[in-house]
Parts: C-alpha cells; sequence; structure tokens
C-alpha cells in the first residue's frame, strides 16, 4: 500500500506540474489573443481613418467648385494634343518632300556623274589623236 501511495502521490505530482504548464501555457496564449485584438482594434481604426481622408479628398474633387477648372485643363490639352498632330503631320509632309528632292538630286548627280565620264574619255580621246596628228606632223 505504501507503493500505490507513493505511486499516487508521484502521479499527483505529474499531474499537477502538468496542469500548472498548461495554465501558464493558456496565460501566455490568452496574452496573445489579447494583443492580437488590440492590433486589430488599431487597424481597424487606422483603416476606416484612411477612408474617411480618402472619402474626403473625393468629395473635394467631386464638388462642382472644381468642374470649371478640370474642364479647363482637359480641353487645354486636348487642344495641345490637336495642336502636336498637325505639327507632326506637317513635318511628315515636309519630310517626304525632302526625301523626294533628295532622290531628284541624286539621280541628277548619278546623270552628271555619267556624262562626266562620258567626257572625259572623249577628251582622253582627243588628247591621244591630237597626239596622234602631232607625231605624225613631227615625223
Amino acid at each position: 500500500m505504501e507503493r500505490s501511495q507513493s505511486e499516487l502521490k508521484c502521479e499527483a505530482s505529474q499531474h499537477r506540474a502538468s496542469s500548472v504548464e498548461e495554465q501558464r501555457r493558456r496565460e501566455a496564449q490568452d496574452s496573445l489573443v489579447r494583443r492580437l485584438q488590440r492590433r486589430v482594434l488599431l487597424l481597424t481604426k487606422e483603416r476606416d481613418g484612411m477612408r474617411g481622408i480618402l472619402e474626403s479628398y473625393d468629395g473635394e474633387l467631386a464638388s462642382t467648385e472644381y468642374a470649371p477648372q478640370l474642364s479647363k485643363r482637359v480641353k487645354e490639352a486636348e487642344d495641345l494634343l490637336h495642336k502636336s498632330q498637325a505639327y507632326s503631320s506637317d513635318m511628315e509632309v515636309q519630310l517626304s518632300k525632302v526625301q523626294e528632292e533628295c532622290g531628284a538630286l541624286r539621280q541628277q548627280l548619278h546623270a552628271m556623274e555619267q556624262e562626266l565620264t562620258k567626257l572625259q574619255a572623249t577628251a582622253a580621246e582627243n588628247v591621244s589623236t591630237a597626239s596622234r596628228e602631232e607625231l605624225a606632223i613631227l615625223s
């Protein structure tokens, strides 16, 4: 019986130790839960504050006092876009004209180079003919 009592005391002490350990874990978890709940509460307040700020900005931008300014700016931007497109079109037309002129000038240059080559060949023939005549006269 003494053994069973000592075994029972040992088991009881183990159960108390495990009970104390479980109680510590539960307290740690409760503390963690409370901190997380506070964090969620703070984040919720921050989110609601940000929503309020965004709604305030949206309300200011949607008000009618800014509508004329915004429409004026949009009209100015559209006018600038149209001017830029017209300028771009003009530049493309001018570029195509210049390219055509450049092509024509290249053709003229090529024709003149051919004519120059022919003239040089004719001049060389004339010089050689004149040299033969001079040699014939001198001989």
